[in-house]
């Protein structure tokens, strides 16, 4: 497909007739903590579709072909043009050039993740690569599911779109940590932390954690930097507000519940924790987010 680029810079041009459904797991608004996908959704295009990226943009992008033909450059020159077809994958770091089209029908499984969030850590400074797409329908199902979700009048009370969105999170580091090699004793702490955010009520210590990753307190602190970022101890202080905040958005679990769920005894001690860590209060936080899907409803 030939297409002439001179001086082009960022662009997306949607031709008309084309749907998206969209979830966005962060908001804008104060006290949300950094999530680790900004975007993702299921695109439904017609021919036409074109967007380019440069230099600057900031976020890693994974995107998954599930019918129809699209054609990609890494460069602007037409020689580095390559076609992809159904049931491929292409993930395209952030910070570069690239652009994609198509002169067809085309259904995209998109995301765009956050590269400062400590889940893609282990991506570091990987190029773009290309494959056959995983989970593709498991992802799709989890994206209409809480894009449904978001557009519902009444909310599911039972954490539905923390559970979806934490599950597509997993599925995602699994696909993508196929192509990046890492040591056994990484994949431990992985492993470790995996387990710890399904068990978030129990009173976790560095040397318990130490020991069911199966290394030193000291090593698991070099290897928690390294993966995460921060200590072990203050991982699991990002695991507990994060869960506390998705608990509060999307259920009405009263603080002291959702604090013995996540490991903080009482509702007070969340408070105190959750007013440092996000920089407002859960009372503030969940009104915030009744206030905004309010507002979303009447514009529906």
């Amino acid at each position: 497909m030939a297409i002439p680029i001179k001086n082009i810079t960022r662009t997306t041009y949607i031709p008309k007739g084309s749907v998206e459904h969209i979830v966005s797991p962060s908001t804008a608004e104060k006290g949300t903590h950094l999530s680790s996908i900004a975007l993702m959704g299921i695109s439904y295009l017609r021919p036409g579709y074109l967007v380019v990226r440069t230099p600057g943009y900031p976020h890693h992008v994974l995107l998954m072909i599930r019918r129809g033909i699209l054609h990609f450059r890494n460069r602007p020159s037409e020689d580095s043009e390559e076609v992809f077809s159904s049931g491929s994958m292409l993930f395209l770091p952030a910070d570069t050039w690239y652009l994609y089209t198509a002169d067809e029908p085309l259904e995209l499984v998109w995301f765009h993740l956050e590269p400062k969030a400590a889940e893609w850590h282990f991506l570091g400074d990987m190029e773009g690569f290309h494959d056959r797409a995983v989970d593709l329908e498991c992802l799709r199902s989890l994206i209409s599911v809480l894009y449904r979700e978001s557009n519902a009048t009444l909310k599911d009370e039972s954490g539905l779109s923390w559970y979806g969105f934490r599950m597509i999170e997993l599925l995602l580091r699994r696909i993508l940590k196929r192509f990046v090699p890492e040591a056994d004793h990484v994949k431990r702490v992985r492993t470790l932390f995996d387990s710890i955010e399904l068990s978030l009520e129990k009173q976790w210590t560095v040397t318990a954690m130490a020991r069911q990753a199966g290394i030193s307190p000291s090593a698991l602190y070099v290897v928690s930097r390294t993966c995460f970022g921060v200590s072990p101890m203050a991982r699991l202080h990002e695991l507990r507000m994060n869960a506390a905040a998705n608990l509060l958005r999307n259920t009405t679990y009263k603080l002291d519940a959702i604090a013995s769920m996540v490991g903080l005894g009482c509702g007070f001690s969340l408070s105190r924790a959750f007013r440092k860590f996000h920089g407002i209060s859960p009372r503030d936080y969940r009104n915030n987010c009744c206030r905004k899907n309010e507002r979303l409803h009447e514009l529906m």
